[in-house]
């Protein structure tokens, strides 16, 4: 078994990833999460394993551990995603429309008091 540490770092600002998840991809169950500093620790059988590095807002990579040293630091690019946008319509109250008009009244009277205040 053998010890590899790292680092996580963003690929466009170099600034730490923290808390993206390492996995050794030949046993799913040795996962680890990096810290707030995107520093992590991981035991594999050998250092030639590979390695699945994700994280929530970016790209998910595959990576060797290196042959030659028990330390690296892996870059991930962001993956920008769009989500449509959400509209939220108030439901009228079972067997009746009301409830609705009578908010809305509600409010115009607050409005107008308001209004009347200001002269």
């Amino acid at each position: 078994m053998v010890y590899y540490t790292g680092y996580i770092r963003d690929i466009a600002t170099h600034l730490p990833i923290p808390y993206a998840t390492v996995q050794d991809s030949s046993n799913p169950t040795n996962t680890v999460a990096a810290d707030s500093q995107g520093y992590f620790e991981i035991e594999l059988p050998s250092v030639s394993t590979l390695l699945n590095i994700s994280s929530v807002g970016y790209s998910n990579a595959t990576s060797r551990a290196s042959y030659f040293d028990s330390y690296d630091t892996f870059e991930l690019t962001r993956n920008y995603q769009s989500l449509p946008p959400v509209v939220v319509t108030p439901a009228p109250a079972p067997g009746n429309n009301t409830s609705v008009y009578i908010g809305v009244g509600i409010a115009a009277v607050i409005i107008a008091l308001l209004a009347s205040k200001r002269n």
